[in-house]
């Protein structure tokens, strides 16, 4: 009987940490003229680190935000809507995806235990024209600009939360063009 109450209340803990992933995710995608966007995220377990958004940004830009915290469970469900909340207040006022995540990373240090980290690449996307900025702490992306073509958009920066005094860059603008694919993913 013991084993079976530790049993259901391992999996109610579990329950909770995907229903707090869940309620994270966008509801939609943004509606882009000439944009396609489609996204899928598939836990490993009931609950993963893995996390994906997108933000209006103050010059009405968009982010694109992937991130992957490291462990599951409840612990890494909770510092990624700590740190999800927080970006999300940031970027009422910044649109720089380096200083946000900048600020960010000093956030996730302080809140954090030891050896916790977070993985993040932010993208600030412009309609029109079309061009795409980016600061990435210890994640990376892609762009398909044809049949065999791929180039990396690599990190810019250490991992979130494990030094407190890390400035993370932005990229150079990264002109784009209609054909052209942006893969973003986490392990």
């Amino acid at each position: 009987r013991e084993a079976e109450r530790q049993l259901s209340e391992t999996q109610a803990r579990l329950n909770l940490a995907a229903d707090i992933q869940k309620r994270l995710l966008p509801k939609s995608v943004p509606a882009l003229p000439g944009v396609d966007i489609g996204v899928k995220l598939t836990p490993a377990e009931s609950t993963s680190g893995d996390f994906y958004d997108f933000l209006s940004l103050p010059d009405g830009s968009v982010g694109i935000v992937i991130a992957d915290v490291s462990g599951h469970g409840i612990a890494s469900a909770l510092l990624v809507a700590s740190a999800s909340a927080y970006q999300r207040a940031l970027t009422k006022t910044i649109q720089d995806p380096g200083e946000i995540l900048t600020r960010l990373n000093v956030y996730i240090y302080e809140q954090t235990q030891q050896g916790r980290f977070i993985t993040m690449l932010m993208a600030r996307f412009v309609p029109f024209p079309m061009t795409l900025t980016y600061a990435a702490a210890g994640h990376r992306a892609f762009l398909l600009t044809g049949a065999e073509t791929v180039d990396t958009l690599n990190s810019t920066s250490l991992v979130l939360g494990v030094l407190p005094d890390i400035i993370i860059p932005t990229s150079e603008t990264i002109a784009l063009r209609q054909g052209q694919t942006l893969v973003f993913v986490t392990d």
